[in-house]
């Protein structure tokens, strides 16, 4: 098992709680409380675990994919041991695709294509 307290391990914990243009954007209100477990759990993984404040990162309501997989990319680089990413919030699934929706943008009433979550690799 994987130690968090070294200096070498990393967490990312990203969550969407917030529909991007407002609650009720594409039939999702907001949640609050995910904000409020995002943030204890990095209180948990750093008082309880023993992480480093410093390894761990929150991700509060990506306005944009990209910085959904702009964090993962920092961390997964700087991690040389064990890597946590934990995700929490709006997800939609598209059984079609076999992935599901996790992430949405609205920048001045244009809609972009979601970011999409797949299956985690070994």
């Amino acid at each position: 098992m994987a130690d968090l307290r070294g200096a070498r391990a990393r967490a990312v914990l990203i969550g969407t709680g917030c529909a991007t243009g407002g609650a009720g954007a594409d039939g999702l209100d907001e949640v609050p409380a995910v904000r409020t477990t995002i943030t204890d759990l990095a209180a948990v993984l750093v008082e309880r675990c023993g992480m480093a404040a410093a390894n761990v990162r929150e991700v509060h309501d990506p306005a944009q994919p990209f910085l959904f997989g702009q964090a993962l990319a920092e961390e997964t680089a700087a991690a040389e041991d064990a890597l946590l990413i934990y995700f929490c919030g709006h997800g939609r699934a598209e059984p079609r695709r076999g992935r599901g929706r996790a992430l949405t943008e609205d920048i001045a009433g244009v809609r972009r294509e979601p970011g999409t979550i797949e299956e985690p690799r070994e």
